[in-house]
């Protein structure tokens, strides 16, 4: 598109520019600027007020109990205060990382399965189209949708 062009499109009827401002103020877009900013406001608060609650607390959790404590004690035990309690995260540590651990030997698995099944041997081609979209999204940046053919 040359610039003439360009220019023409946002001439009004006398030649000038047309502002894309409009020139008054409409009362309920005030409204809903007002209410978008506070509302951003809000989450933006409410976000410092918990780091800040977090950092309160947890600083005043780490005057009593050592970070290496914290860290490498195998037992948790919190309930026996500050005096009697043990507070090794450790063991909540590698909890975690079991549960994970099991849930990708269920899934990959299960996922590698599947996705062959679909693509080789289900009934109907129902994995055919969707493999043929996919290699063709790696291909072409466009959308992978309006350029494969439909499923047969």
């Amino acid at each position: 598109m040359s610039t003439d062009t360009t220019q023409r499109r946002w001439m009004g009827d006398t030649g000038q520019p047309v502002s894309l401002q409009s020139t008054r103020s409409r009362t309920g877009e005030r409204i809903i600027v007002g209410l978008l900013w506070l509302c951003g406001a809000i989450s933006i608060l409410t976000t410092v007020g918990l780091i800040l609650v977090l950092f309160i607390d947890a600083s005043a959790f780490f005057r009593e109990v050592s970070v290496f404590q914290f860290f490498t004690d195998t037992r948790w035990q919190p309930f026996g205060g500050l005096e009697n309690g043990h507070f090794g995260v450790l063991p909540l540590l590698m909890g975690t990382l079991l549960v994970t651990a099991i849930a990708i030997v269920v899934a990959v698995p299960l996922g590698i399965s599947s996705a062959i099944y679909l693509a080789d041997y289900a009934p109907g081609g129902c994995g055919r189209s969707s493999s043929r979209r996919s290699r063709s999204s790696r291909v072409s940046p466009r959308s992978s949708w309006a350029s494969s053919p439909p499923p047969s």
